[in-house]
């Protein structure tokens, strides 16, 4: 004599379930609300501590590799845009770290389509590997996700301007000039 057979979960179900145990708050468009469930996660918050603990090891110019461990620990513990962005500012830093850069920086886009910094760096990247194409469409899609971005606007107001001059060049060293 079995109890009550209830039908297996919908996979949506499941998913919001999983979001909710992690400790993730989506709206209905997918972006982070920023309101954090389950602050008292211990998970979460020893994550949030070795994201702490690797921006300071950072700022005071210590051992960026056991920052960036912490950082990836951090992230798996506790992932947030904020979390990627800053495993992708460590991994632009080394050449042979950069096919990281654009997977942390899509995983923070993910999590927050609007997050500024994560568009900022992620069209940098393009730019640094005289990616033209892709930096242009990097800029537009951040265009489209955060419309009243006045720095993704400047942007593309800027490379349409070096591209007529001349083609594209170094948009970073162009704007270090200007």
């Amino acid at each position: 004599m079995g109890g009550l057979q209830l039908p297996p979960a919908s996979p949506k179900v499941k998913e919001r379930l999983t979001r909710l145990e992690e400790g993730e708050n989506h709206g209905p468009d997918g972006a982070d609300t920023g309101v954090t469930l389950f602050a008292d996660n211990p998970t979460r918050r020893k994550g949030e501590a070795f994201r702490r603990t690797a921006l300071r090891m950072l700022a005071a110019g210590e051992d960026e590799k056991a920052a960036y461990r912490l950082l990836t620990r951090a992230a798996s513990l506790a992932p947030s845009a904020g979390v990627m962005v800053d495993l992708a500012r460590c991994e632009i830093r080394f050449e042979h770290w950069h096919a990281r850069v654009v997977e942390h920086l899509k995983r923070a886009l993910q999590l927050d389509p609007r997050c500024e910094e994560a568009w900022q760096l992620l069209a940098e990247y393009w730019a640094l590997r005289r990616q033209p194409d892709k930096y242009r469409r990097t800029l537009e899609r951040w265009l489209a996700a955060v419309p009243d971005s006045a720095a993704a606007r400047d942007e593309l107001i800027r490379l349409d301007r070096l591209t007529s001059a001349g083609g594209f060049q170094d948009p970073l060293a162009e704007a270090q000039k200007g």
